[in-house]
């Protein structure tokens, strides 16, 4: 999601609601009478949108329009037919020196507002979207005669529906065993990093506005879920969605560890930090104040591992646990990231 998604979740994703509840991580996934007579396509799948997308046959000529998806398709081995991504996804696979990967690609610079025309002169076979960003493209993008296929992406949940985006789309392009190779992937990191114990609570702070109110991370999201196999109770857990908080929840809510997402640069992040202080004194008496629980998370990789639904963000669990046991810095960066985690994406 990183901080140009955060602006995208504040005008899309606010406001929708989903069933709060963790599930159990599932490592099966079973595509249901899709071969007929020895031949895979065509094939009928329900995307994040809930509607039936209909694939005639292999689409070898992909655009993806967020990080998330693109983490998806790379991993499932598909980086050579991608031949469109947005500039955010061309960052990532950069930060994590991947982007060899993609050496067919335009780079979409233009993705919120997405521009449907830039896209279409790439002529894609197929168009990747997120549902909790792109979501309300659907009408432009159908308008455009682009035939496009939504993960659930940021509306989902945990890691059970992280994995359902990885099957869903290894079904779109014939990839299901690699599809199952990630997944299982997946669980076995989720089960390495996950604690055993509850360290204590915890607020992520997606975006501090100039007025100190501040965009956090309900009980039925991804990065909830995130903190919670992290061993941290998410104090903002009863609200929905990616809700706008003001500081006196933060006050009342008495979290004992407080991460913020970088703004702009570390320095000006800590600005606002220390502005925030000055104008509510009772922050002071904040667990997270009283014992230097404070920290940040860099723009880059340290943010798109944490805020993208993908399968990188199983590592998200590792950054959220050192941080609990204190063991995190309190600037966590890139190279931090590197040498502590060796985050690399899988490609199967």
């Amino acid at each position: 999601m990183e901080f140009r998604a955060v602006l995208a979740v504040v005008f899309v994703i606010i406001g929708i609601s989903a069933t709060l509840g963790i599930m159990e991580l599932s490592s099966s996934f079973h595509v249901a009478n899709y071969m007929k007579k020895g031949e895979y396509y065509p094939v009928i799948v329900k995307d994040g949108l809930g509607q039936e997308v209909k694939i005639g046959q292999f689409p070898s000529r992909i655009v993806s329009l967020a990080p998330s998806d693109t983490q998806i398709l790379v991993s499932l081995g598909l980086g050579k037919y991608i031949v469109g991504v947005d500039c955010y996804s061309y960052q990532l696979l950069t930060e994590l020196n991947q982007s060899s990967l993609i050496k067919n690609a335009h780079v979409i610079t233009n993705v919120y507002p997405l521009n449907v025309t830039g896209v279409k002169l790439i002529n894609p076979s197929i168009v990747v979207a997120d549902a909790g960003l792109e979501g309300s493209d659907y009408n432009k993008l159908e308008s455009a005669h682009l035939k496009t296929f939504f993960v659930r992406g940021d509306l989902d949940v945990n890691f059970h529906q992280i994995e359902d985006d990885v099957m869903t789309t290894a079904t779109v392009f014939n990839r299901v065993s690699q599809g199952e190779q990630i997944v299982s992937w997946m669980n076995e990191k989720v089960d390495q990093f996950s604690s055993n114990q509850t360290l204590g609570s915890a607020a992520y702070v997606l975006f501090l506005c100039p007025d100190y109110t501040f965009y956090t991370v309900g009980g039925n999201t991804f990065i909830s879920n995130i903190m919670y196999h992290a061993g941290a109770t998410n104090v903002f857990a009863s609200q929905s969605g990616y809700p706008l908080d003001h500081i006196s929840q933060l006050i009342e809510d008495n979290p004992d560890v407080i991460v913020f997402t970088e703004m702009y640069n570390a320095s000006y992040t800590q600005h606002m930090i220390e502005s925030m202080l000055n104008q509510y004194p009772a922050l002071h008496n904040v667990t997270a104040f009283k014992q230097d629980r404070i920290y940040i998370l860099e723009q880059g990789l340290p943010v798109s591992i944490i805020n993208e639904p993908a399968p990188l963000s199983v590592y998200g669990i590792e950054i959220f646990h050192d941080i609990m046991e204190g063991t995190a810095p309190k600037v966590i960066n890139q190279t931090w990231v590197e040498s502590e985690l060796n985050a690399t994406l899988p490609v199967f």
